[in-house]
Order: structure tokens, then C-alpha cells, then sequence
């Protein structure tokens, strides 16, 4: 069987997150994020999550971490051009796809928290440190009990990058 890459949303996927990678570094942001944004449109749900194989569930993972790499790098370029604001519905949906990912979390909270939504920030810092609590047995790191700390008594400035 012979398929071209444009054919495999996998491979489209991959192609656009490199497109992206270089647009950014050419410090193209706003074509970076079209580029990052098409190719999370293609994503849906678990890479091969009703697959049989313990060779192409291992394989999985890798596209995993694409996604989660394409996400942290769009909402870093997102913040970086000012639409904290924009982002909190995606926000929202990754952090449930993700929901021990701290970065993304305190990403969630700043979007709120520049809404004007400081209540609704510390809910999900809380949440967040709830769960990993709960499920883990694991406390936040550093940084999310800055940011939790900030909030919570109104020294909050602006955000950092995720990575």
C-alpha cells in the first residue's frame, strides 16, 4: 500500500508542528499559531486507542507528546501576542485531556485571571492540587504555588513562558 504523507493526518500533523517550530524561530508568531491550530484541528482523541498492539500502543505515546509539545507551544505563542483570554475554551478542553499537567493549568488560571476572573483561577490552582493530591499523592511544584500565592493575594504580574 502506498500513501503519501498528506494522506496520514499523523504525518500532516507532524509536518505542520515543524512548519510551525521554524516560523516561530523566523519569529513569525501569527503564522506559527495558523500553522499549530491546523494541525490540532486533526486531532482526534487517543492516537490508536482501539488498537491491539502493545508494539503500536507503545508507539502512542510519541504522539502524545506531539500533541502535548504543539499545545504548549501554542498557547506560549498565544500569550506572547496577548490573547490569554482567547485561549480559556481550549484551555479548558486540554486540561481535561491532560489533567495533572500543571503548566497548563497555571496557563487555564492566568487566562482567567486576566478576565478578570481571580475567583475562577484559584478554583482550578485548587482543583488541580486536589487532584494530584488525591490521585497521586503528590503535592504541586513550585511553581504552580506561586502563581496559587499571587492570586491569592493579588500580586499577580504578568505570565511566564510553559517551556
Amino acid at each position: 500500500m502506498r500513501i503519501a504523507d498528506e494522506q496520514v493526518d499523523g504525518l500532516k500533523f507532524r509536518n505542520l508542528q515543524a512548519e510551525a517550530m521554524v516560523a516561530a524561530q523566523n519569529r513569525d508568531p501569527e503564522r506559527a499559531v495558523e500553522l499549530l491550530r491546523s494541525g490540532l484541528e486533526l486531532w482526534r482523541g487517543a492516537p490508536m486507542e482501539d488498537i491491539n498492539s502493545v508494539k503500536l500502543q507503545a508507539g502512542s505515546a510519541h504522539w502524545k507528546e506531539y500533541h502535548l509539545k504543539a499545545i504548549e507551544m501554542l498557547v506560549d505563542l498565544e500569550f506572547s501576542l496577548h490573547r490569554h483570554r482567547m485561549l480559556t475554551p481550549d484551555l479548558h478542553r486540554w486540561t481535561s485531556f491532560y489533567p495533572y499537567h500543571e503548566g497548563l493549568h497555571c496557563r487555564l488560571a492566568e487566562a482567567m485571571q486576566a478576565s478578570s476572573r481571580t475567583a475562577e483561577a484559584l478554583v482550578v490552582i485548587h482543583g488541580l492540587r486536589t487532584r494530584l493530591a488525591h490521585d497521586l499523592g503528590i503535592s504541586t511544584g513550585p511553581a504552580v504555588e506561586d502563581l496559587y500565592h499571587r492570586l491569592l493575594h493579588g500580586t499577580y504580574r504578568t505570565p511566564v513562558m510553559l517551556g
